[in-house]
């Protein structure tokens, strides 16, 4: 068996409204360089927890629901990839923890 395409979801956090178009974020990259993230693995929640479901036709993203985004980015490996995700944790920032 040959995988040609496949992910784990990464949780960088929500973005503000008004950058919901890919377009106006200016300092955002998409590129296939390996990089580097700190965080901790979630278990995902059942898809039909939701009240508010996702609608990937109008990029609307209401909830984190992984089977959701492993079908709407075309994962081969959805099914898998439904069960945990990765919240990314900046452990660069004090949050005013300063001494």
């Amino acid at each position: 068996m040959s995988v040609d395409r496949a992910a784990i979801i990464v949780n960088r956090g929500w973005i503000p409204a008004e950058l919901k178009d890919r377009r106006s974020r200016a300092n955002e990259l998409s590129s296939r360089k390996l990089i580097k993230l700190r965080g901790v693995w979630r278990k995902g929640k059942n898809i039909h927890d939701y009240k508010v479901p996702n609608n990937p036709d109008n990029n609307e993203w209401h909830n984190l629901a992984l089977e959701d985004i492993g079908i709407y980015w075309d994962l081969s490996n959805y099914d898998e990839c439904k069960h945990y995700y990765f919240q990314v944790v900046d452990l660069d920032q004090s949050h005013g923890l300063e001494a």
